[in-house]
C-alpha cells in the first residue's frame, strides 16, 4: 500500500512473505530503473536506507507486458497507522509541484 506522508510517499506491504520476496495483494504503480552501484548508493542515502526506508527485494509485474521482474523497492520503516492510503503517488506529487 502507498501512503501519503506529506511531502513524500511511503510504501508498506499489505503482504505475505514468499521466500526472499514479498508478494502483495494490493497494487502500487511505479517506475523501474536500472542503475549502477554508485547511483544505487546515492539513492540509498537519499531514501534514508536503512533507517527511514529499507531497500527490499520485491517482484513486480510490468504493466505493458505482464512479465514479472525482480527488483528492489524502498519500504517505509515507520508506522503509517492513521494515514490514509493513496492510489498513485505521482499524480499527487505532480499536483503539489504544479506539473
Amino acid at each position: 500500500m502507498i501512503y501519503d506522508l506529506g511531502p513524500f510517499p511511503g510504501i508498506k506491504p499489505a503482504s505475505y512473505s514468499l521466500g526472499d520476496f514479498e508478494r502483495s495483494d494490493r497494487t502500487v504503480e511505479g517506475e523501474l530503473y536500472k542503475v549502477d552501484d554508485l547511483t544505487l548508493a546515492r539513492i540509498d542515502r537519499t531514501e534514508g536506507h536503512p533507517n527511514l526506508y529499507e531497500r527490499t527485494k520485491v517482484e513486480v509485474w510490468m504493466k505493458a507486458s505482464g512479465i514479472p521482474r525482480k527488483c528492489s523497492a524502498y519500504i517505509y520503516t515507520g508506522d503509517p497507522t492513521g494515514l490514509l492510503p493513496r492510489g498513485r503517488w505521482p499524480e499527487t506529487w505532480a499536483d503539489r509541484e504544479g506539473l
